[in-house]
């Protein structure tokens, strides 16, 4: 296949980021870690706040992990910036602050995988390694009207195997990045082949069968959830609990206590779990528009409700703070947006 048109259109026609420069392993590693099930026009602001924080692996290293996810929140997945910050310690402690070369110490890393390997060794290193996205995935898939389910191991092998044997001796990470690119412009879900540099080559665009690939199983539909959320307010602190069961969801995120309901909230009522620390001295104010909340295969439904309480009593795993010092706390997304509500 001539990829040189391929060359030719990226180097011309690619989108300006800021983590597309001064490609060092730790700079690609973050940015490839970020613009994992994110897009990249998201990704950049992300990244610039990051760099100013941690511009170094040392930096990381040394940071506390709740500044980490501070820096994270809103990106969502947040056990890949515990990862980041994990494999930052390691590799300071293990390796002596020097940045793997090859793939098969990179993949001793704390949450690299296979595919931020080949990118951090393409990108950084300029080797020759594949570096198999969703992107990639979805280019190869009509070049060569790729039959099985995208998601399957075997399909996701065969596919790399494709593009190995794409790669050029020469320019090799300047190939891989520009499939990357023009899988999420070109030929996206929504395609555009006739300015495609590849379309001369492609099998679905000569069948006219582009929205046929990649192949994919459906979705199941997601878990929906209810939740009462409570905003406890006494003298200007709220009441806020921190997940520390690192197996959960939302491990290291705060949100306001809630209660899980079987169906749309429709009362008013304090849950007597509450309503037994506060000794009854409870001032309803108002509820608050509901929140819509998906995460992994869940939708949640947040119904948040507002009470005044006249003391401040320890409750079992929950914190007092102050509105004025809220905002330092990393919030899930669904409590961050009632978190502006409040104000």
């Amino acid at each position: 296949m001539d990829l040189e048109p391929l060359i030719n259109w990226f180097l011309k026609s690619k989108r300006s980021f800021s983590f597309r420069e001064n490609k060092t392993p730790y700079r690609v590693w973050v940015s490839e870690v970020m613009l994992q099930q994110t897009r990249a026009v998201v990704v950049e602001e992300y990244f610039n706040r990051w760099m100013q924080k941690f511009p170094t692996l040392k930096s990381l290293s040394e940071a506390e992990l709740s500044t980490v996810i501070k820096v994270w929140e809103g990106l969502g997945y947040y056990s890949r910036a515990r990862n980041l910050h994990a494999g930052s310690i390691q590799i300071m402690k293990e390796y002596q602050g020097e940045f793997p070369s090859t793939k098969e110490v990179l993949l001793k890393i704390k949450g690299i995988g296979p595919y931020t390997a080949g990118a951090i060794l393409s990108f950084a290193y300029h080797k020759k390694e594949p570096a198999v996205d969703g992107n990639v995935m979805r280019v190869i898939a009509r070049l060569f009207q790729i039959e099985d389910e995208i998601t399957k191991p075997q399909t996701l092998k065969f596919i790399t195997s494709k593009v190995e044997s794409l790669l050029p001796k020469k320019n090799a990470h300047v190939v891989m990045e520009a499939l990357i690119e023009l899988g999420a412009t070109n030929c996206a879900k929504s395609f555009n082949c006739f300015t495609c540099p590849l379309r001369q080559s492609c099998t679905a665009f000569a069948n006219d069968t582009q929205e046929l690939y990649p192949k994919k199983a459906k979705k199941a539909p997601p878990i929906v959830l209810h939740r009462q959320v409570l905003l406890l307010e006494s003298a200007g602190h709220f009441l806020l609990k921190k997940e520390s069961n690192a197996k959960k969801i939302m491990s290291d995120l705060y949100e306001f206590p809630y209660k899980e309901l079987e169906k749309p909230a429709s009362k008013t009522t304090l849950p007597e779990e509450f309503a037994k620390h506060f000794n009854k001295k409870i001032q309803f104010v108002k509820e608050l528009a509901v929140e819509k909340h998906t995460f992994t295969k869940y939708k949640a439904y947040l119904y948040p409700q507002r009470y005044i309480v006249e003391t401040k009593p320890i409750v079992k795993d929950h914190i007092w703070v102050h509105k004025e010092k809220l905002q330092n706390y990393p919030f899930s997304s669904g409590h961050r947006r009632i978190l502006k509500e409040i104000y």
